[in-house]
C-alpha cells in the first residue's frame, strides 16, 4: 500500500522544521557557552573570582548588639496575645515596636537594604518562621497573617 503525497510531504515538512530547531538549539548552545567565557574574562579583567559568577559580594552583617531570638519569641507572643490571637504582620510588628521602645539595642537599628527594613524587624520575621516550624505559631496561615496556635491562645 502506497503513503498518500500529502502525508509523505507532511513528514518531510516536519522533519525538515525538526532539524531547523535542532540547529536553533545547538546554535544558541554554543552562543551561551561563548558568552560565558567572554564573561569569565571581564570577570578575571575586574579582579572578581570566576569560579563564583553569580555571587555577590555580601554586606557585612553589624557586630554590634541585637536583641536575643527569645526575647523577640516572647514579644511576638505578647503582641499576638493582646491583638486576640491573630493579626497582620505589620500590626504584630508595630505592637512589638511599643513593647520594645527603649529595650531596643545598637544592632537592631542597624537598616538592611535587602528587604528595607531594620534588622531587629527582619529577626522577629525570621523568628516568626521558626515559630510556625516549632509549633508555637500556627502553620498555614494566610500569607501577611501572624496567629497563635490553640495552646498559645
Amino acid at each position: 500500500m502506497a503513503v498518500p503525497d500529502p502525508l509523505r510531504a507532511e513528514k518531510t515538512r516536519l522533519a525538515a522544521s525538526l532539524a531547523l530547531h535542532t540547529d536553533a538549539k545547538q546554535a544558541l548552545a554554543q552562543l551561551a557557552d561563548e558568552f560565558q567565557d567572554i564573561l569569565k574574562d571581564l570577570r578575571e579583567r575586574l579582579g572578581q573570582d570566576a569560579s563564583a559568577p553569580n555571587a555577590k559580594p555580601r554586606a557585612k552583617r553589624s557586630k554590634l548588639p541585637k536583641t536575643p531570638q527569645k526575647v523577640l519569641r516572647e514579644g511576638i507572643l505578647a503582641a499576638l496575645r493582646k491583638l486576640g490571637g491573630s493579626a497582620r504582620s505589620s500590626d504584630v510588628i508595630t505592637e512589638m515596636a511599643n513593647q520594645l521602645k527603649g529595650l531596643l539595642l545598637p544592632g537592631d537599628d542597624v537598616w538592611r537594604d535587602a528587604t528595607n527594613e531594620p534588622a531587629w524587624q527582619n529577626n522577629a520575621k525570621w523568628e516568626r518562621f521558626q515559630m510556625t516550624q516549632d509549633g508555637a505559631l500556627r502553620r498555614g496561615s494566610p500569607r501577611g497573617i501572624w496567629e497563635l496556635n490553640e495552646e498559645g491562645q
